[in-house]
């Protein structure tokens, strides 16, 4: 038996002794011992009961809250990851194009087409190994919540 429910033992007994006074808590029929533990029992029941009842109802409503506003953010996250990764496949199609074009005899600088490509790989990579990262970090904090 914890403080918790020792308290609550504590306050039902003094309601149940003190039955004479005005508020009349408890009305018994007579001073029966197994009458007064009928009716302890009776109203420990009734209140862990609300009291269950009123902390699952906040509990459910914080955590649909939290979960809520998490989805949120991980759209948007995602949202940025997309905008982010298309730019720079974007990017390097241009200059994949450029190298195209000064195949085909146009002029182009060729010597900076292949430094911003390579740039632009080294991002592209750099961007698809923190969303990989990203993406692992969750899955391993979804897994371990479970435990």
């Amino acid at each position: 038996m914890t403080d918790q429910d020792t308290t609550l033992d504590n306050l039902i007994d003094y309601f149940i002794e003190n039955e004479d006074n005005d508020n009349k808590v408890v009305t018994l029929s007579d001073k029966d011992i197994q009458i007064r533990q009928l009716a302890k029992s009776k109203m420990r029941d009734n209140i862990v009961t609300q009291i269950k009842n009123e902390v699952k109802d906040d509990i459910i409503k914080d955590y649909e809250e939290k979960n809520k506003k998490s989805k949120f953010e991980s759209v948007i996250l995602l949202i940025i990851e997309t905008v982010i990764l298309a730019f720079l496949i974007g990017l390097l199609t241009n200059q994949a194009t450029d190298l195209i074009n000064s195949l085909k005899g146009a002029t182009v600088n060729i010597k900076y087409t292949w430094v911003s490509i390579g740039i632009i790989f080294v991002l592209l990579i750099f961007a698809i190994f923190l969303s990989i990262f990203k993406q692992v970090k969750d899955l391993y904090y979804y897994f371990e919540g479970d435990r």
